[in-house]
């Protein structure tokens, strides 16, 4: 629906509420039928979602189920509850954008942090898998250097894009440093999660990612860490996750490796 279109379209450019009491006879009815391939209302209040001057949006009621005219008392009425909605909506983006990282609009580090420890509590209490992935994007300082730091935020965007558009909806995804990504799976264990690390990292890798500066391709390096009994903070899995991480980069980057006890010196 655009802006002006129909009485919805007219809140909505307007943000004036609409109350029709008898729309048969209401000459912004007429064709109504023939126009929409609907049947027309006998009685409508259309009122704008409204908060800072700013319409985001219009509710629309149509014929009441006693079958009586909509008064100007259901239209206050409306418009009361139109004015929540908009200010709890309004709330709700303020918090996305809060917990979001501007560039990749993934989850910043401290609220994953957050989430990371619920996740562990989670897990100890109910004895179910968990693991932890994370990933340097490599190269990417180089990147900056020959391009510019504009095509490195490019990569960045496309890598967060890639992220997204690979974990379930239950997974947390998140920017954890300047080039350093992470993503929580409950229900996962170490197993399941090198496949999805695997898929992951070969998908990236086979991105060619087009800058204002030309074509680029990049790798990561991944790693793992699994929640174990002794593991009783986040920062404990983090630690291990990125020396898995670590781990990928000294074995000649882009590769996957899950952190293991028996490995770790003494």
């Amino acid at each position: 629906l655009k802006l002006g279109e129909g009485i919805a379209g007219e809140v909505a450019a307007t943000g004036n509420a609409i109350l029709c009491m008898d729309c048969k006879s209401d000459e912004r009815f007429k064709n109504y039928d023939t126009q929409n391939d609907l049947k027309s209302p006998d009685t409508l209040i259309s009122v704008p979602l409204t908060v800072h001057g700013n319409t985001m949006g219009v509710i629309n009621l149509t014929d009441r189920s006693n079958s009586r005219a909509f008064s100007n008392e259901d239209l206050d009425l409306l418009l009361a509850i139109a004015k929540q909605m908009a200010m709890s909506i309004d709330n709700a983006k303020l918090h996305d954008l809060s917990i979001s990282d501007g560039l990749t609009e993934l989850y910043i580090r401290r609220f994953f942090e957050i989430r990371l420890e619920d996740e562990i509590k989670r897990a100890r209490r109910f004895s179910f898998p968990l693991t932890l992935v994370m990933f340097d994007v490599d190269g990417l300082t180089r990147i900056n250097e020959k391009h510019s730091r504009k095509a490195g935020d490019v990569v960045l965007f496309e890598i967060a894009r890639i992220l997204k558009d690979s974990v379930r909806a239950t997974d947390i995804p998140a920017r954890f440093g300047d080039e350093e990504f992470a993503v929580i799976l409950a229900h996962t264990t170490a197993e399941q999660a090198l496949i999805f690390a695997e898929r992951l990292r070969e998908r990236i890798a086979n991105t060619k990612i087009k800058t204002l500066s030309g074509e680029v391709q990049v790798t990561v390096s991944v790693g793992i860490g699994e929640y174990e009994a002794s593991i009783e903070r986040h920062y404990q899995l983090v630690e291990h996750t990125q020396k898995a991480v670590e781990g990928s980069k000294q074995q000649g980057k882009n590769r996957t490796t899950t952190w293991r006890k028996e490995d770790q010196k003494s």
